[in-house]
């Protein structure tokens, strides 16, 4: 997502020839989205963000399996 920012930044001050990007070939203002596109490449590739995922699904389940437990009266006891 911070590759993304940064070209919409480059690719606006590029396009309003704005310092310091006005005297820069356009290939430079918008390689941040190549950059980008390698990250999501490469993330996908590796399975990380369906770990993520999965690590997300897992937490809700306990903190759900938590309320029911404690709705039941069967979660930890006060000491």
């Amino acid at each position: 997502m911070v590759f993304v920012v940064i070209g919409v930044v480059m690719v606006l001050l590029r396009a309003l020839e704005l310092w310091p990007l006005a005297d820069l070939a356009w290939w430079w203002a918008i390689s941040p989205f190549f950059c980008a596109l390698a990250w999501w490449a490469f993330k996908d590739s590796t399975g990380w963000t369906q770990k993520e995922q999965m690590r997300k699904i897992d937490e809700k389940k306990a903190e759900r399996r938590k309320r029911a437990l404690d709705a039941l009266g069967q979660g930890r006891k006060p000491r």
